[in-house]
Order: C-alpha cells, then sequence, then structure tokens
C-alpha cells in the first residue's frame, strides 16, 4: 500500500487560515466521530465534509463539525476533498481513538511541516516558541499568530481570532482530549504553559516522517547532503535539535534496520535512502 497524504497533493496546497478552528482545539474524541462517520456512509470513503452524513453520524454541532473536519485535513487523516487518506485509513484500522503516540507525533508533524495543510501560523509557532524550557504566554503566542497571519498575507482579523487561535494550539497539546500523550507542553498554570521533553519518537514513526519528508521535496533523490535534513524544519517540528535529530538518523541506519546509508566520509556527509517505495514503511506504523 503507497500511503498518500499531502504530499501527493503539494501542488494543490490550500493552507488552512487562521480561523479554521472556529475557537475549537483539536479533539481526538471529535476526529474519531468524523472518521466513523465518513467510514458508516457504505464505506464508499468518498462522501465530502459537506455532506449531511456528519451531521446525521456525529454529536457535533455545525462549527465543531467545521472545526474537526479542518484539523482533519490539517493533521492528514483526510484529502482536501474529504475522502480519507492511507494515512487516515490505517489510523481507523489500528487506533481508532487516536490514543497511541505513533498517532499522535504523526498528527503533530502533518498539522506543523510547511507542506501539509496546516495553517502557517502552526508550524511557524512549533519551530520558534516549542523550545525545551520555554514559558508560552497565551498573549505573548496571539501577537506571534497575528504576525505570522499577516505576513502570510492574510486580512487582519479581529483580535479575538488570534486569540482563539492562540487558545487552540497550547490546548490541542495539553488538553486531556488533545495531543498530550507526546508531553510536549503542560499548563496552564497562571497563563502560562511551558514546554517540556516529549516522548521519544518512535523509531518506525520518524521512518514514517523521514520518508514523507523526502518524498515531498525531494522524489526524485537517492542522496542528500545530511546538512540539508539537519538544517531544515524537521529537526525543530520533531523537538530533537540537530544532535537528537542525527540520533534518530543513526537508528534508522543501524545494520538491523538499514532504511539509510550514512557516507560521511563525504564532504559534505551523504545520506542514501535504502527504501524504494514508503509502503513497507507505512505497514509497519502500528507493528
Amino acid at each position: 500500500m503507497m500511503v498518500q497524504t499531502n504530499q501527493n497533493e503539494s501542488k494543490l496546497i490550500i493552507k488552512l487560515k487562521t480561523s479554521f478552528s472556529e475557537t475549537f482545539r483539536l479533539s481526538r474524541s471529535g476526529l474519531n466521530q468524523i472518521l466513523n462517520a465518513l467510514v458508516s456512509a457504505n464505506n464508499k470513503n468518498n462522501i465530502k465534509p459537506t455532506d449531511k452524513v456528519l451531521q446525521e453520524n456525529t454529536t457535533l454541532g455545525p462549527n465543531q463539525i467545521t472545526s474537526n473536519v479542518n484539523y482533519a485535513r490539517g493533521c492528514g487523516l483526510i484529502k482536501r476533498d474529504g475522502t480519507i487518506t492511507d494515512f487516515g485509513k490505517l489510523v481507523i484500522e489500528n487506533d481508532l481513538n487516536l490514543s497511541l503516540v505513533e498517532t499522535q507525533w504523526l498528527l503533530h508533524y502533518f498539522i506543523s511541516v510547511e507542506h501539509g495543510f496546516g495553517p502557517k501560523f502552526w508550524g511557524s509557532i512549533v519551530t520558534t516558541r516549542f523550545l525545551l524550557g520555554n514559558s508560552l504566554n497565551k498573549n505573548e503566542i496571539s501577537e506571534s499568530i497575528k504576525a505570522e497571519s499577516i505576513g502570510s498575507e492574510e486580512k487582519e482579523l479581529a483580535s479575538g481570532t488570534y486569540e482563539a487561535a492562540a487558545t487552540a494550539i497550547l490546548g490541542s497539546y495539553s488538553a486531556e482530549d488533545g495531543l498530550n500523550k507526546l508531553g510536549l507542553l503542560v499548563g496552564p498554570e497562571k497563563n502560562q504553559y511551558f514546554v517540556r521533553m516529549p516522548q521519544s519518537i518512535p523509531t518506525n514513526v520518524f521512518a514514517c516522517i523521514l520518508a514523507d519528508y523526502w518524498q515531498a521535496h525531494f522524489p526524485t533523490s537517492a542522496s542528500l547532503d545530511e546538512e540539508v535534513l539537519t538544517r531544515s524544519e524537521l529537526p525543530k517540528i520533531l523537538l530533537l535539535g540537530v544532535d537528537g535529530f542525527n540520533a534518530k538518523l543513526a537508528e534508522l541506519a543501524a545494520p538491523h534496520i538499514g532504511l539509510i546509508q550514512r557516507q560521511r566520509r563525504f564532504d559534505p556527509p551523504q545520506i542514501l535512502r535504502r527504501w524504494s517505495d514508503t509502503a513497507s514503511l507505512w505497514e509497519s506504523l502500528y507493528a
């Protein structure tokens, strides 16, 4: 199975707007209802998110449906037209409650990475403010989102929209029904959130992320300069830093895994991908 998420639609990417959340944070139970409703439509997986099937098969209100459909799109679970991605199908088959750390790391990756459908501000906040030990103030995050939004040539919105976006991103990582399994944020405590050491990224998840990023940016390249990856957004999105990222690359290069080959004797050092397609990587995601 060739998993197709956002990367194969890269030429069609229209990123979610700042107001995409409808003031709601990411809710795993909400995403669960959206996926269940789409699957319930005779398993055709061709029901668009505007279809009445979502109203008839969920307990969500109209704005909640819009919000959860947007999150599902941003997190790589459904395509732009509302059909379920191959990653979404894997989640349905293996982790419909989206409770496993494997699933939550990938939801975080897809909504944060630049080539994904997530809003511009999300990846920007993750890469610039989600630094280990940082204290995050909701008002400061709101101002950062406003600057990112206007810098992305969106028209200026009401101040409450930026505040709601800040609440959404912070709550998505700290709430019990969000991505709290990752352990990225704790709070709120006096309107402050704290970035802490997250749960380790499983090797099989890192392999899928690397393969997705490689396919999105370098689909015809069998090798890359190592610094192309270490200086990319990936180490920051995954809260690894360069040293941690190199350690994960070393795991993939280990003889018993052998998904990449590192040629450090070259100047600059090279990384060769050893997988022929991504199918086997995704099939091992929940192994």
